[in-house]
């Protein structure tokens, strides 16, 4: 089993930061069949376009609805952790992937992390405490961009009071509020 996490919000502690940190991560029960049936909704959607990735911050409403119906066929769950900002802790990024890879089932063999810190040493010591995870980018794992739109989705929700996509995807959405 494989799971592919992406964020949404940043870590920071200033008063423009978000309150929240979001990380979000898909998990389909057919990893290969999701994938087939992710790259031809893409393909149909963007079919006179020159785009290859979905980015939900930057695709309009349409294309994020037929994206929901798309979700919606599918079967799939996802585990969404809401850090709320209010500690130190969560600003720290390895402190953030202790958490998930502490609660990622154990028969997950392979934790895809959206790179974020693109830092050699980091990326070492990530490895060294946690060998299932994985840093790629949703270029290279088209299931990445899934759950880049979960975490939209879920800050949308925490950040802005905006649930209507939310709403749509909740009954999939596993969701671990850290405070």
């Amino acid at each position: 089993m494989e799971e592919f996490y992406d964020e949404s919000g940043e870590l920071g502690l200033s008063k423009k930061s978000s309150r929240h940190f979001i990380m979000a991560g898909f998990s389909p029960e057919n990893h290969k069949e999701v994938e087939r049936a992710f790259k031809k909704f893409k393909a149909k959607l963007y079919k006179k376009k020159k785009i290859h990735m979905l980015h939900a911050r930057d695709d309009d409403n349409n294309t994020k609805v037929k994206f929901v119906k798309f979700l919606q066929k599918q079967s799939w769950k996802a585990k969404v952790f809401i850090f709320q900002k209010g500690s130190a802790r969560y600003t720290d990024y390895f402190e953030i992937l202790k958490i998930i890879h502490a609660n990622t089932e154990a028969v997950t063999e392979k934790i895809n992390i959206a790179t974020f810190q693109n830092k050699k040493i980091f990326t070492q010591k990530v490895k060294v405490h946690f060998p299932r995870i994985h840093f790629s980018t949703p270029e290279d794992l088209v299931l990445m961009q899934v759950a880049d739109f979960i975490a939209w989705v879920c800050f949308k929700k925490y950040e802005h009071n905006d649930s209507f996509y939310f709403d749509l995807l909740a009954k999939n959405l596993e969701i671990i509020s850290m405070k």
